[in-house]
Parts: structure tokens; sequence; C-alpha cells
């Protein structure tokens, strides 16, 4: 209690920090606070996102993308063998992902460059969650960030939190409390 008034609103996990006790027991703690009116309980989910190993891979380029820089090195066209070698382990998904997005058609066993468009969002996002980082409400329903985690990409993780802060207007029945020895 001592330590919520002076810092007026914290986690669980940052009281026990604080406090240098399991979260089990402040968590008690504020469950026999809440019960006598002194303390407020409000809970939160967060998005936490990362980007994954196979994505730090794609941060400069997506396999597409070196899909296309091998056709256009090749005056726009390339057989599916030349691709192959070329791309190694990554032909696969650099072909379903550029054909799907319409960049290429193939023909036979030739593949050829019909457009393309950086993915500068994509490699935008990977760059931001290089380190775990809360993901703004916006942002998860967004195509491209949807199509990250699709890929495994970017992998999330939902989180529950509960924020702690004293009742307005009781910080002095608090004081008094930890000065008779009770909280």
């Amino acid at each position: 209690l001592k330590k919520l008034l002076s810092i007026k609103k914290a986690s669980l996990d940052e009281l026990a920090k604080l406090c240098q006790a399991p979260q089990s027991t402040i968590a008690s703690i504020v469950e026999l606070l809440k019960s006598r009116g002194l303390v407020i309980v409000e809970e939160s989910e967060s998005v936490l996102a990362k980007t994954s190993e196979e994505g730090r891979e794609y941060i400069e380029k997506l396999p597409e993308e070196k899909l296309v820089e091998v056709l256009q090195a090749r005056g726009g066209q390339a057989s599916l063998d030349e691709l192959r070698t070329a791309l190694g382990n990554r032909f696969s998904i650099a072909l379903g992902w550029a054909k799907k997005r319409g960049w290429i058609s193939i023909e036979g066993r030739i593949a050829r460059l019909l457009k393309y468009e950086p993915l500068e969002k994509h490699k935008q996002l990977l760059n931001r969650f290089i380190n775990v980082a809360t993901v703004e409400h916006e942002l998860l329903n967004d195509p491209v960030f949807q199509e990250l985690i699709k890929r495994k990409l970017v992998l999330v993780e939902k989180r529950r939190s509960k924020f702690v802060s004293i009742v307005p207007g009781k910080e002095e029945e608090c004081r008094r409390l930890i000065e008779i020895g009770e909280a």
C-alpha cells in the first residue's frame, strides 16, 4: 500500500518487483485491499509482437522480391529451373507469393515478370518488431500485418495485465492504516 501511494498506479508485476514479493502474494493483498474498498483493480489486454527468425531473414528483401530481382537481371523472364537454382529453399515461397501478388505469369516452364510493387510496409513492420513491442489496436486488423502473422514472419502473443490504484479520496485512510501497521 505504501508503494502504491507513492506511484499512484501500478501493475501487479510492478508491485511484486517493488515489494520484492511473489506476484501471488501481492495479488492476495490487493484482493484484500479491494474488499476493503481501498483500491481499484483494472484489467487490460495487450497484444505483443516480435519478428520471427525467418522474418529477420527477410527484413531487406522478401523471397518474392528476390525472385523479381532475379527475373529483372535476366531481362524479365527465366526458366523455373534457373529460379530454383538462384533462390534455393525459398523458391516455392517466392514463386507462390509472386503469383498471388500478380507479379509473374508462368507459361510452360518459364516465369515472366508482369509488374512489381516494393513491399515497403512489410519490411517496415518486420523491422519495427525486431524486439518485442506492443501492437496498437489499429494495426491488428491491418492486412499487411495479418499477412506477416499468417506467414509466421511476425509472432503475436496476447497478455492480460491487472493494474491497481488507490480509490480517489481514500489516500488519507490508506496512510492511517500504514501508520498503525494494518497495511
